[in-house]
């Protein structure tokens, strides 16, 4: 719970102690400009694609 906590004062606060804390709150940063942009429609796929080869097979 500690390092959750740690974390919360990092993005919140800007509470970093050293070089990997930073880069690590810059990724989280550039993440969530880049997130929104994102697409949530899926891709118009035959059935094929989304169908498992392994579900096809009968069994033996």
């Amino acid at each position: 719970m500690r390092e959750l906590s740690r974390w919360y004062e990092i993005v919140y606060d800007n509470a970093t102690k050293d070089k990997a804390e930073l880069s690590i709150l810059k990724a989280f940063r550039s993440a969530d400009t880049i997130i929104p942009m994102l697409s949530t429609e899926l891709p118009i796929c035959s059935e094929d694609k989304l169908t498992s080869k392994l579900l096809l097979q009968k069994s033996f």
